[in-house]
């Protein structure tokens, strides 16, 4: 905010007037224009001896003291002159001024609203009226009058940069950048003007141009450390880590308080894989303040991807009594695999929803009854990942006599990337978003007149829930990605079947539940083990030894986890563990927590990453049983481990992320397999390695139910897919409000 400015008007106090007292009025002026301020006041109070309602006297001890950021004390004086002369227009304007610096901004607002009734022409009056409505959280107000400061003297860059301000906060974007750049074009040396621009081109994805603001800001001002951490902001939204890093350590060393810039650091450092040193960085922002927002829950997801369970137990019932309370301290994607509680799950997403994506209130556009229903799939993932692994095949299969399919990608991929070409084959139309911000691919959407708008990212990286709020559809689906409830009211269905919510517990989901036969998850037939044949000696696994694996990502494991498997890992003697290797930290942590339970380093073997998923198929092979995890399952990599035929167990949970391995395990009719409790799943485990008729058993079946189960028949499940979209829609159409439907898997398309 810009200082106020102080004044006195040199006439009023003549030094040719013979009065004493005028004199030594005079001669207090030129002591406090020379900076001689307790002199002046000196001579001033003496006048007051005399004369105790001398007007300028006390209007310019008011001047010294504002001058001195002595305000509450300035603001007695400036009263003490208002009360003498109520209506003196430069009085009023530093009475107004030295209020607002004491804090009291509703009585300065009045001083404002006054001298604009006395003097209506007064330009500058009007812009100070603005800024004070802006202070107060009138935006409106503040509009208006800087709107007429604006009419009156319209080069006042100082007013259009205000005025760019409030239409930010009041959502108008595009306005506020047209107020900034007039702000530049009056004074190109503005840089809270660029820092402006900057933010406004930010908030619209224009991330290139964003940060070209942001650097000429900064080339004008390289002290302000809020423009380095907007820099920052949007190198990371960039993925180029590591300069953003640098610019929040620039902020950081402009304002070692600056909280926000030590987070952003911390994940930035997160998201380049550097964990142990986001740790660090949490922790040393936690000493500064602890319960800043989603600190806490970025803390304790970061030292998961570590295996670092240090005072774990404490700092997760520390998050739960926050949650309880209402804090903002965990992202909904992080709490999956904190805890089992699909209550909380839902509390965190909807305040997640109210905080950051909040309804936009539009009215759902009007379906045109196309002869093909229109399906929009928005991701940030068609590229080499999981989703897109997993969909790829969806989109070709689906009835082109039915639907038309659009593809909304939500971020770049590598120019060779193999998964992004063939996905662009198989969609009808292919959108490449990714420089458009939420709003705009919104308003494309309903230009395009979609029918089914299907979020296949949810609250993962870098996925567009505003998308959403801005209503890009009649009928908004939550499918796949994001395994959990938005939150939002706004997304009328989620994607699921009858393992992963029984109809208990429909009350932790926002949405309705479209429930599909068997599983709601569906995989690409044609991704295969590749014919690549490993062995155990070039994997580094022993040749004759029970080889228990789990690929899952290392968030994903926990101290109760490792628990179980020390139980079973010293149960079975000829027994080894195989792990993704994750990151060199999760493997020096996971080796030292094994080795606490006397569980020895070469019992634990590390698989390193294969470029190809075909490869990793064929690799999967060799395991023989797959070990789950909990209270986040394997979703992907359960989905792997069954095609290479590698039976899997899991103790199944409470929430979504908890139960998909026991929902893809009804699918293939492997029931067995799914256990309840930490124990039934040590014992089973334990079982399928010393009882080789029964492990012989559990895998003949597996492997006679990939090729005739439901689980891996593509083509069967787009079409129970697509008759829930085709009973979502003529709902739609006949003006029925959303409800749970369930898909019979029984009945023929």
């Amino acid at each position: 905010m810009l200082r106020k400015v102080y004044g006195f008007n040199q006439t009023e106090y003549n030094p040719n007037m013979i009065s004493s007292i005028n004199l030594f009025l005079h001669q207090a002026v030129e002591a406090y224009q020379r900076g001689n301020y307790s002199g002046a006041e000196v001579m001033l109070k003496r006048i007051l001896e005399v004369d105790q309602k001398n007007f300028g006297a006390l209007c310019i001890l008011g001047l010294i003291n504002a001058t001195q950021f002595k305000y509450r004390k300035a603001v007695e004086y400036f009263k003490k002159a208002e009360i003498i002369n109520p209506n003196d227009l430069l009085n009023l304007k530093n009475l107004g001024a030295a209020l607002i610096d004491s804090g009291e901004n509703k009585e300065g607002l009045k001083r404002y609203k006054k001298i604009v009734q006395i003097a209506p022409l007064d330009s500058e009056a009007w812009f100070k009226l603005g800024i004070t409505y802006g202070q107060l959280g009138e935006s409106l107000n503040a509009l208006q009058a800087l709107e007429e400061s604006i009419s009156l003297q319209d080069n006042n860059s100082d007013a259009w940069y205000f005025k760019g301000v409030v239409l930010k906060d009041l959502g108008r974007e595009s306005e506020a950048l047209l107020a900034y750049e007039k702000t530049i074009e009056l004074n190109t040396v503005n840089s809270l003007a660029w820092n402006g621009k900057g933010g406004i081109l930010y908030l619209k994805n224009n991330l290139k141009d964003a940060l070209a603001c942001f650097d000429k800001s900064i080339s004008i001002n390289p002290n302000n450390p809020l423009v380095w951490y907007n820099k920052g902001s949007v190198l990371s939204e960039l993925k180029k880590y590591k300069n953003a890093i640098e610019s929040f350590n620039k902020a950081i060393l402009l304002d070692e308080n600056f909280v926000k810039a030590r987070c952003d650091k911390g994940s930035a450092l997160a998201l380049q894989k550097d964990y142990q040193d986001a740790v660090s960085c949490f922790e040393e922002t936690m000493k500064l303040q602890i319960d800043h927002e989603y600190l806490l829950g970025n803390y304790i997801h970061t030292k998961l991807q570590i295996a670092d369970w240090k005072n774990l137990t404490r700092d997760i019932e520390n998050l739960i009594n926050k949650i309880d309370t209402n804090e903002k301290v965990i992202t909904p994607f992080f709490a999956l695999s904190v805890f089992d509680r699909p209550e909380l799950h839902k509390k965190i997403a909807k305040q997640w929803i109210k905080n950051k994506f909040p309804s936009k209130n539009f009215i759902a556009p009007i379906a045109n009854k196309h002869e093909k229903i229109r399906l929009g799939y928005f991701s940030a993932d068609y590229r080499e990942h999981p989703v897109a692994y997993l969909t790829s095949e969806l989109f070709l299969l689906h009835d082109r006599e039915k639907f038309e399919v659009f593809a909304f990608s939500l971020s770049a991929a590598e120019s060779k990337d193999p998964v992004r070409t063939e996905l662009k084959r198989n969609f009808d139309h292919f959108l490449d978003l990714e420089n458009h911000s939420a709003t705009e691919i919104a308003q494309l959407a309903r230009e395009l007149e979609i029918d089914i708008a299907i979020d296949l990212g949810g609250h993962t990286q870098d996925s567009k829930t505003g998308i959403f709020a801005n209503r890009a559809a009649p009928i908004q689906v939550n499918y796949l990605g994001y395994p959990g409830t938005m939150g939002a009211e706004y997304i009328d269905y989620i994607v699921a079947d009858t393992t992963i919510i029984p109809d208990y517990s429909r009350v932790h989901y926002e949405e309705k539940i479209l429930y599909m036969p068997n599983s709601f998850m569906i995989d690409n037939s044609s991704r295969v083990p590749s014919t690549r044949n490993f062995t155990r000696a070039e994997l580094g696994l022993p040749e004759n030894a029970f080889v228990y694996c789990c690929f899952n990502n290392g968030y994903k494991f926990n101290l109760q986890q490792l628990e179980d498997w020390v139980e079973i890992l010293k149960a079975v003697d000829n027994s080894v563990l195989w792990l993704s290797e994750n990151n060199e930290f999760f493997k020096i942590n996971i080796l030292n927590n094994f080795s606490k339970f006397k569980i020895k380093s070469d019992r634990i073997i590390f698989a390193s990453r294969l470029d190809a998923i075909d490869d990793h198929l064929a690799r999967c092979k060799i395991a023989d049983l797959f070990l789950d995890t909990h209270p986040y399952n394997a979703h992907a990599t359960a989905i792997d481990a069954l095609k290479a035929g590698v039976p899997l167990i899991t103790y199944t949970g409470n929430a979504f992320a908890g139960r998909v391995a026991a929902s893809l395990l009804k699918a293939c009719d492997m029931s067995d397999l799914i256990t309840h409790s930490r124990q039934e799943y040590i014992n089973l485990a334990i079982k399928m390695a010393t009882d080789k008729d029964y492990f012989l058993k559990i895998k003949t079946k597996l492997n006679e139910n990939i090729s005739s189960g439901p689980l891996f028949s593509t083509k069967k499940f787009v079409k129970y897919l697509e008759r829930a979209y085709l009973i979502i829609y003529e709902r739609y159409l006949f003006g029925m409000t959303p409800d749970h439907i369930m898909i019979d898997g029984s009945k023929s398309s």
